[in-house]
């Protein structure tokens, strides 16, 4: 199950908490890439695993919904990182005076 998670943190902050949500992706898209590789080789050499292959297809579709729908929230972020920073934007300040950004993001761990 995926929930929305939300967090304050500083604005000078948010490339690197994104370029952390980042990293945690490549090892599910290397996974796929992976898993991809091994269906066609298997395809080639086997003729009886097409049923075995779809299944295996699904569940490659499936990482890389997730993945899509991580670096579509990282990619909002960002995009509202770049508003809020430009000098004419809109960062939100706590009371101390310094600036933070409220970001929305959707769990990057695929459901458990």
């Amino acid at each position: 199950m995926k929930v929305r998670l939300s967090i304050a943190a500083e604005l000078d902050s948010v490339p690197t908490k994104m370029a952390e949500l980042l990293e945690e992706n490549i090892g599910p898209l290397e996974n796929a890439s992976k898993l991809l590789s091994s269906s066609a080789n298997i395809l080639k050499s086997d003729s009886s695993s097409p049923l075995y292959i779809s299944k295996l297809l699904d569940d490659v579709r499936k990482q890389m919904a997730s993945i899509d729908e991580n670096l579509s929230e990282i990619n909002m972020i960002l995009q509202g990182y770049v508003k809020a920073s430009m000098p004419n934007g809109s960062a939100v300040s706590d009371e101390a005076g310094g600036a933070n950004l409220e970001i929305d993001e959707t769990a990057v761990k695929g459901d458990e």
